[in-house]
């Protein structure tokens, strides 16, 4: 919800101001519309009809409610519909919020609940200010805070008699592989660590500069912004200059049991960048009597 802004004062020195929320489904723009003043919700249900698209259905309702003089911040997730979207909102004088994918997901008695329009509320009730870069704690990241969810499940899963704790492992693909790991290394009650296509910031060298960057992903993409702390952003355009690669991240782990998983097509995640991690990681195994990889040489295998 819409919190204090800079002066104290209980609502921004905008006298209208709404978040919008959109789940953009394939058959329906799920839109929820909060009004900050009056802290009340609209739903609107948006899809194609009478030869007119659910897109441009939203977008008179854009139009609408700024020419009205509303203060507009939409939020989304990037998905099926990408940067289009945000374009022409950002041209129609909204201010735009792309989040990544994370689609919220209710599974019960076996099966997939619905959820746009819960998607969309949770959507709308995001705090701008709050989520601007700058805003958060210091040393903050979201990478961080996923690895702390793995250990609070592990919290609740070790409490039922019946888990053998000294098989727990933790397992992760893509940014979440890079969470896995973090969460592996912070956390020695996981007895290995699985990592899936966790690319740079997870199993992949840094410093190799190949498919998915520490560069990308804060010039392309803005994921940096939130995936790490604030320090890593001075390294972005100058990654040689990094202290550490990501060999010692996953000689960090042992010498507990580290699982690199990659798919050999995925060069986004860097197959061999996460190979040779793994064996420059080697050494510190065998301090503790463990065997590493064998050869520096990556097959594609």
């Amino acid at each position: 919800m819409w919190k204090k802004d800079s002066t104290g004062t209980a609502e921004s020195q905008v006298s209208k101001r709404v978040i919008i929320g959109i789940d953009m489904g394939g058959n329906l723009w799920a839109t929820v519309i909060h009004d900050c003043v009056m802290r009340k919700d609209r739903y609107y249900g948006l899809k194609d009809r009478d030869e007119k698209r659910k897109e441009d259905r939203f977008y008179d309702l854009l139009r609408e409610y700024l020419g009205q003089g509303y203060a507009v911040d939409v939020f989304y997730e990037a998905g099926r519909y990408g940067f289009a979207p945000a374009r022409i909102m950002l041209q129609l004088g909204a201010k735009v919020h792309i989040l990544p994918i994370n689609k919220l997901k209710v599974i019960m008695c076996g099966k997939v609940i619905k959820t746009d329009k819960l998607d969309a509320k949770f959507l709308s009730g995001l705090d701008p200010e709050e989520l601007a870069p700058g805003s958060r704690p210091k040393d903050a990241s979201a990478i961080a805070a996923w690895a702390w969810g793995y250990s609070r499940v592990l919290d609740g899963v070790l409490s039922f008699p019946e888990i053998d704790e000294k098989k727990a492992f933790c397992i992760g693909h893509s940014r979440l592989g890079k969470s896995a790991l973090w969460a592996g290394v912070q956390d020695e009650r996981f007895g290995m660590v699985c990592v899936n296509n966790s690319g740079c910031g997870g199993a992949a060298l840094s410093r190799r500069l190949f498919g998915e960057t520490v560069y990308s992903m804060y010039w392309y993409f803005n994921i940096g912004e939130w995936w790490f702390t604030e320090k890593m952003k001075e390294y972005a355009v100058h990654v040689e200059n990094l202290p550490f690669d990501q060999h010692e991240l996953l000689a960090l782990a042992a010498p507990r049991t580290v699982v690199v998983h990659s798919a050999s097509e995925d060069l986004w995640a860097d197959p061999k960048g996460e190979y040779l991690a793994a064996y420059h990681a080697g050494p510190v195994y065998r301090l503790f009597g463990k065997t590493g990889l064998n050869s520096e040489i990556y097959s594609g295998k």
